[in-house]
């Protein structure tokens, strides 16, 4: 990596982390990362849906080692500290290589999760602030989808 790239690199972190700052200090004065009012969808139900091909999108929001270890099937890794990735996809529905599955139509739902709550939450605010109102966050996250012992799929990258 040359010099340039490092400075690129670089900024593009420090870029990300205000925006999360940004993001955050937004939703602490909101009163609420995930609001209480926000759609939620049971782990059972949504692996019913799952079970029976039903269209959605689903959103894994945690970091990559997270993912890695275990997501829910057909699930698109999208970091929440990189949520302007996730507008593109929303408005074109297509699929960067290896992102987006032949499930993610224009009319599906949109599912957001991470282990416990406060990235998707944070993910949902920034869907919010540009426009989007059509999503839900899988209840209890990942940790309750977990603990129910429904299954998860290991990223086939890494392996």
């Amino acid at each position: 990596m040359n010099s340039y790239q490092k400075h690129s690199y670089r900024k593009t972190i420090f870029v990300s982390i205000l925006l999360l700052l940004w993001l955050t200090l937004i939703a602490i004065a909101l009163g609420s990362v995930e609001s209480s009012n926000a759609q939620h969808i049971a782990p059972i139900t949504l692996e019913q849906t799952l079970r029976k091909s039903e269209k959605l999108l689903l959103l894994d929001v945690r970091s990559k080692a997270e993912y890695d270890r275990g997501h829910i099937i057909g699930a698109v890794h999208v970091p929440f500290w990189t949520p302007w990735h996730i507008t593109p996809l929303l408005s074109q529905r297509i699929s960067p290589a290896n992102q987006l599955n032949a499930l993610a139509a224009p009319a599906a739902p949109l599912i957001i999760y991470c282990e416990l709550g406060p990235r998707a939450g944070i993910v949902g605010l920034w869907l919010r602030l540009t426009g989007a109102t059509k999503y839900a966050y899988l209840e209890g996250h990942m940790s309750h989808w977990r603990q129910l012992n429904l299954p998860t799929v290991p990223n086939a990258d890494t392996h």
